[in-house]
């Protein structure tokens, strides 16, 4: 308990210094009278002031007092939201915002099979690139997709990326053997479950961006290009 007081003495969130201010006022409004009476009503020394002119004289400095603290009070709620407005605006200014970024095959291919994302081969998953529309860095990216033999995600870590259309290319995603690293694990998407780019800002806020996938292939190749069904959440706060 004493403990808890002691942070309570010591903190100086905008609450508490009101809760405190609150208590020294009703302190204040406890002795201040009960030293007027005392000293004035109750003693038999002479003053050139009635009693009445002195509670006149004594008002007005409480009064005063209490609009003092009523007046930084107010100043300090204001000092605090301000300060809490000012730092959301900077967050919300410096936002990333990354999205996959689709490769169009030309007007001779039907709707469906025309835009991709990237490519499903035996052992790895390509995806061609992932744009930064928002303004902010994007930092300690994950792309996950579903491995549905194993029931396990798959993903890489790449470097950051700035605001303002910057991107990476050509990621890959593949897993080693567990026998020898050379050789390349099979990865086999679960095209149910959503491909899922993770990131944070330069606040370590963090947000991801989900897709629903599909693929088809490429006339009669056996390379699965993947695609976007649905985009699920772009930028979302975790």
């Amino acid at each position: 308990m004493i403990k808890k007081i002691e942070r309570f003495i010591k903190s100086k969130d905008i609450i508490n210094i009101g809760i405190k201010t609150i208590m020294l006022m009703i302190l204040a409004g406890i002795i201040i009278p009960t030293l007027v009476y005392k000293n004035i009503y109750s003693n038999s020394y002479y003053f050139n002031l009635s009693n009445n002119e002195w509670m006149v004289f004594l008002g007005s400095i409480l009064g005063g007092l209490i609009a003092g603290i009523g007046t930084l009070m107010a100043v300090l709620i204001t000092t605090a939201e301000t300060r809490r407005i000012q730092n959301e605006n900077i967050k919300n200014n410096n936002k990333p915002v990354l999205i996959l970024e689709e490769k169009n095959k030309g007007t001779t291919y039907l709707n469906g099979y025309r835009d991709y994302v990237g490519y499903d081969f035996e052992d790895s998953v390509q995806i061609i690139k992932i744009k930064n529309i928002g303004t902010g860095l994007a930092k300690n990216i994950k792309v996950t997709v579903w491995d549905k033999t194993e029931k396990e995600e798959t993903y890489e870590n790449y470097k950051n990326i700035i605001g303002g259309e910057h991107f990476i290319e050509d990621i890959k995603i593949q897993k080693d053997s567990e026998i020898l690293q050379a050789v390349r694990k099979p990865i086999y998407i679960d095209y149910e479950k959503p491909l899922e780019i993770y990131y944070e800002d330069m606040f370590n806020n963090s947000y991801v961006t989900k897709y629903k996938i599909g693929f088809f292939r490429n006339n009669n190749s056996q390379t699965k290009l993947i695609r976007i069904e649905e985009t699920i959440g772009i930028g979302e706060k975790q």
